[in-house]
C-alpha cells in the first residue's frame, strides 16, 4: 500500500536514525528524509511560514544534526517516560488515570458500607512512618477498588479530608501500561524510575499511588540480571517519599507479598471482608440514582431487597456486593428492552429481578403466585405421573420441594438430603430424574455418580481432587468440579453402601453445612443442591415380603410400611456410621410393585413410544390392549427379583422392533397412522 517515495523515505529516516546513535525512528529523522528527497516540500513550509525563507534546508539539517549528535536518544527517551508530553507529571498521566478527578468531575460511584475499611486507609496514609496501604480481600467483587475511590472522595472534600492530606491527588497505576510498547532492555525500568521521579519531585503536587493487583509488580519488567518492579520501588517506599495503596487477593498476597520480606514491611495489611445483605442494601441504595439514570428506569425498594437476598442465596459462587449490582444492572437492561414506549418510565420491581435470577441460575424463581401455588399442592400428582407405585416417597420429596420453595428450609443446608432404599427397578433413578425435572426444569440438571467405583480408601481424592503435587491436580474433584459448574442440581449418589467408609465421611459436612472442600483448597457450596442417596440396604428383607403373597398391601398398609421401614433403618444402622444417618433429613423406603403398578408401568411405557414415533416420524400409532398385556406379561415375570426394568425390554421387542422393521421396509411412511396388535405387530 506503500508508494515508492513514501518507502524511500522512511527507509532513509532508518538509516539516519541508525547514523545518529538513535534506537528508534523519530519525527525528526522522517524530517530530514523528507527534506532530502521531497522537491517540492521546502517551498510548502516556506510558503506556509513555518521557516523563514531566508534559511536553507542545509541550515536546518546541521541545526537538527548538532541537537541530536548532543542528545542521540533524547526522541527514545521522550517516547519511554512521556517527557514529551504536557503537564507536572507525563510519565503518570499517560500511564495513570487521575482518581481524585474523576471524584471532582462526580463521575465515580458513592462508596457505602465501607466506613471502617476507608478509615484504617486514611488513617494508615498519614501515618508516620509504614504509611502504604495493601487491600487484602477475597479474589472479585467485594469492593477493594471501590475503597480506593472512596479515598479519592474523601481527598476531594473539603469537610472530610485530613490536614495531612490536604492537596493530595491520588492516581491510578495501570501496570499493563507501564510494559506496553516497552521492547528493548531498560526501557521498563527507565519509565517506572520517571514515574518515581515525578511522584518523589518536591515541586510536584503530593501524589498517592493506587495499584490493583499490586502482587504483579513481583517478577514484573524483570530480565535476566534486572531488577522487577517491586525492588524498583523499595528505595522510595523505605524512605517515605512515595505512598501508594495496594490492592489484592489473599491468595496472591500469600503467594507473593508475604515471600518477599522486605516488600511487606512496607505494606500495611487492611482486610476487606464481604459485605452482609443488609450492608449490601445499603451500597445498592446509594448507587440506585446512577443505574436509573443510565437505563432510564426506575427501581422499587423491593428490587433492591431481592437484588440483594436473592444473589447471595442463589450465585454462590461470586461475592457481594458485586453479584448484587450485576444483578440489578441486568434487570434495568430487560426492563428498558421490554418497554416499547420512550414516554413511559420503566419500573423495575421484584420480580424482574426474580426473573433475572431465575434465567442465570436455571431455578424457578418466579412470584409464588395463585398458579404455582396450585401447581405445588399438586405436585405428588404431577411426580406420580412418571412413578408409579411409590406413593410415600414421592409425598415425602413433595414435602421437601415445597419446604424448599416456600423459603422456610435452612438456608444454611443443601435443599434436601434424602437416602433411597429398595429394591432394584422400583423407581428410585427415575423420582431423581422426575425431582431433577421437576424443581430444577430438567432431567439433565442431575448429577449422578457410581459409588461402587470409590471402595478404595485412597479413591476419596477423586471426589475432592488430589493434593498439590500429585497427577489430576488440576482437574480438581469429580464431585466437586460438578457441582461447581451447576450447583444447582440433583446429586445422585447411587449404591452408597458400596463406598468405602472413609469415602462417605466427606459427605457429613456436605449435609451438615451445605459446604465441601476441594483438593485445590476451594470451598464447594451445596446449599442450592438436592442430595440423594441410594441403597439397596434392606432390599433382601423387602422381597421376603414380596415373595409371602402380600406384595398386593405393602403400600397400603401403613402398619407393614411401617415394619419395612425397621428393618430397612436396622439395617442400616448396621452398615452405616450413626452420624452419617442423623444427618439425612428423610429416609425413604421404595416398596415392591404390585400387579397394578406393573400395569400402570407398561402403559406408561407403550405411550412414550407412542409419543416418540409422533415426535420424530409424524405417526399417529394406536396401541392395542393385547400388546400391553404381552408386554405386562413377559415384563413382570420376575418383577419380585428384578423390579420393572424388564418391561423396558420387553416392549422394545414388542412394538419398538416390529415399528422398525416396518418404517424401514417402508410399509410406514411419515405422517401415517398405525395400529398396533399382538397378531400383526404393525398393520
Amino acid at each position: 500500500p506503500f508508494g515508492k517515495d513514501l518507502k524511500r523515505t522512511l527507509v532513509q529516516a532508518g538509516k539516519l536514525a541508525d547514523q545518529m546513535g538513535s534506537t528508534t525512528v523519530g519525527s525528526q529523522h522522517v524530517f530530514l528524509a523528507l527534506l532530502e528527497y521531497s522537491e517540492g516540500g521546502w517551498a510548502v513550509l516556506v510558503k506556509m511560514n513555518v521557516l523563514d525563507d531566508t534559511v536553507t534546508a542545509l541550515d536546518v539539517c546541521e541545526s537538527l544534526l548538532q541537537n541530536m549528535a548532543d542528545q542521540p536518544d533524547q526522541a527514545r527517551r521522550e517516547l519511554v517516560t512521556g517527557a514529551g508530553g504536557s503537564g507536572k507529571m507525563p510519565t503518570l498521566t499517560e500511564c495513570g488515570v487521575d482518581l481524585t478527578q474523576q471524584a471532582e468531575d462526580g463521575l465515580l460511584d458513592p462508596v457505602y458500607g465501607r466506613d471502617d475499611e476507608t478509615r484504617a486507609c486514611v488513617r494508615t496514609l498519614i501515618r508516620r512512618r509504614k504509611n502504604n496501604v495493601c487491600l487484602i480481600g477475597e479474589p472479585v467483587g467485594v469492593g477493594k477498588t471501590a475503597i480506593a475511590e472512596g479515598v479519592a472522595q474523601i481527598l476531594v472534600d473539603e469537610k472530610l479530608c485530613p490536614a495531612r492530606l490536604k492537596g493530595h491527588r491520588l492516581f491510578s497505576l495501570e501496570l499493563s501500561n507501564l510494559v506496553a510498547g516497552t521492547k528493548y532492555r531498560g526501557e521498563f525500568e527507565e519509565r517506572l524510575q520517571s514515574i518515581i521521579k515525578e511522584v518523589t519531585d518536591p515541586k510536584a503536587p503530593p501524589t498517592i499511588l493506587f495499584i490493583d493487583e499490586i502482587h504483579n509488580l513481583v517478577g514484573a519488567g524483570a530480565a535476566e540480571g534486572g531488577m522487577d518492579a517491586a525492588n524498583l520501588l523499595k528505595p522510595a517506599l523505605a524512605r517515605g517519599e512515595l505512598q501508594l495503596i495496594g490492592a489484592t487477593t489473599i491468595m496472591e498476597y500469600r503467594k507473593y507479598i508475604e515471600k518477599d520480606a522486605a516488600l511487606e514491611r512496607r505494606l500495611q495489611p487492611v482486610m476487606v471482608k464481604e459485605p452482609s445483605v443488609v450492608q449490601t442494601i445499603d451500597i445498592l441504595q446509594a448507587v440506585q440514582s446512577n443505574y436509573e439514570k443510565h437505563h432510564g428506569v426506575t427501581y422499587t425498594s423491593a428490587a433492591l431487597n431481592a437484588a440483594a437476598t436473592l444473589s447471595d442465596r442463589y450465585m454462590t459462587d461470586r461475592f457481594l456486593p458485586d453479584k448484587a449490582l450485576d444483578l440489578l444492572d441486568e434487570a434495568g437492561a430487560i426492563a428498558h428492552l421490554e418497554e416499547p414506549d420512550e414516554d413511559v418510565t420503566p419500573e423495575v420491581t421484584e420480580h424482574t429481578v426474580a426473573m433475572v435470577i431465575s434465567e442465570w441460575s436455571g431455578i424457578p424463581m418466579g412470584k409464588l403466585e395463585t398458579q404455582e401455588m396450585d401447581r405445588l399442592q399438586a405436585l405428588e400428582g404431577e411426580m406420580g405421573r412418571r412413578v408409579k407405585g411409590q406413593g410415600r416417597a414421592i409425598r415425602g420429596v413433595a414435602r421437601a420441594v415445597r419446604r424448599a420453595r416456600s423459603g422456610l428450609r435452612d438456608p444454611r443446608r443443601p435443599v434436601a438430603s434424602f437416602l433411597f432404599c429398595g429394591p432394584t427397578g422400583t423407581g428410585k433413578t427415575e423420582l431423581c430424574k422426575t425431582l431433577a425435572e421437576t424443581y430444577y426444569g430438567s432431567e439433565k440438571d442431575m448429577i449422578r455418580i457410581d459409588m461402587s467405583e470409590y471402595m478404595e480408601k485412597h479413591s476419596v481424592s477423586r471426589l475432592t481432587g488430589p493434593p498439590p503435587g500429585y497427577i489430576g491436580y488440576e482437574e480438581g474433584g469429580q464431585l466437586t468440579e460438578a457441582v461447581r459448574r451447576a450447583p444447582h442440581s440433583v446429586v445422585l449418589l447411587d449404591e452408597l453402601e458400596k463406598a468405602h467408609g472413609d469415602v462417605l465421611n466427606i459427605l457429613l459436612q456436605v449435609m451438615e453445612d451445605g459446604m465441601l472442600t476441594d483438593g485445590k483448597g476451594r470451598t464447594i457450596n451445596f446449599k442450592n443442591s438436592i442430595l440423594v442417596m441410594t441403597s439397596n440396604v434392606g432390599s433382601r428383607r423387602i422381597l421376603e415380603v414380596a415373595r409371602s403373597g402380600r406384595d398386593s398391601i405393602v403400600q397400603k398398609d401403613h402398619y407393614l410400611y411401617a415394619e419395612l421401614a425397621q428393618v430397612v433403618k436396622e439395617e442400616l444402622e448396621r452398615e452405616m456410621k450413626p452420624e452419617l444417618l442423623n444427618r439425612i433429613d428423610e429416609i425413604i423406603v421404595f416398596s415392591p410393585l404390585s400387579t397394578g403398578d406393573l400395569w400402570m408401568i407398561a402403559e406408561l411405557i407403550v405411550a412414550k413410544i407412542s409419543e416418540r414415533a409422533l415426535k420424530e416420524q409424524k405417526l399417529e400409532l394406536k396401541i392395542d390392549r393385547s400388546v400391553i398385556e404381552r408386554v405386562m406379561a413377559e415384563g413382570s415375570a420376575n418383577a419380585d427379583q428384578f423390579g420393572a426394568r424388564p418391561m423396558r425390554r420387553a416392549a422394545q421387542r414388542f412394538v419398538e422392533d416390529s415399528l422398525s422393521d416396518a418404517i424401514i421396509q417402508g410399509f410406514l411412511q411419515e405422517g401415517e397412522g398405525a395400529t398396533v396388535s399382538l397378531a400383526s405387530k404393525a398393520s
